[in-house]
């Protein structure tokens, strides 16, 4: 008899694991089944699986996997506001703050209640202020120091 992939994860190896482990395997477990409740049809659950091998890639640290497997669910299910959101946490942690911000700002029109998404959003809106806010400042003293250093080639010596 042939017991499912969750089950194997919480009976075989569950004994060996610290309670935060299992707590952490539980509710990606638990995400997955709701995910795949909540969609109906096998894209939908092909998409479930996607979402839960990328959130798993993402963090185990692997962002170019995340991605593409997050980028693969969202294209089976765009309007799923938890992959939008996920796609939007890849971005942000590889430094790619405009492309975070768009994907947080789906997440929260797909639905405004996503509570993790909203709060993304805010923050990305945040880094991508702080950096255009840095860009313009890098500008203005590069500009700067070129008039600086064309003013003193300029002055001769006596």
């Amino acid at each position: 008899m042939q017991r499912s992939t969750t089950l194997m994860l919480f009976c075989d190896r569950g004994l060996g694991m610290s309670r935060t482990k299992r707590l952490k395997r539980a509710s990606e477990a638990v995400i997955l089944v709701l995910l795949a409740v909540g969609l109906a049809g096998c894209v939908s659950f092909r998409a479930a699986r996607l979402y839960q091998q990328g959130t798993a890639a993402l963090n185990a640290g692997h962002p170019e996997i995340a991605l593409e497997l997050l980028e693969r669910a969202g294209r089976l299910e765009p309007g799923q506001t938890q992959i939008q959101n996920h796609i939007g946490l890849v971005f942000a942690l590889t430094g790619q703050h405009e492309k975070a911000l768009s994907a947080f700002q789906r997440a929260v029109d797909l639905d405004c209640s996503n509570s993790a998404a909203v709060q993304n959003l805010v923050a990305a809106r945040a880094s991508v202020e702080r950096a255009r806010a840095a860009n313009e400042m890098t500008t203005s003293f590069a500009t700067e120091l070129a008039e600086v250093q064309r003013d003193s080639n300029s002055v001769q010596a006596p």
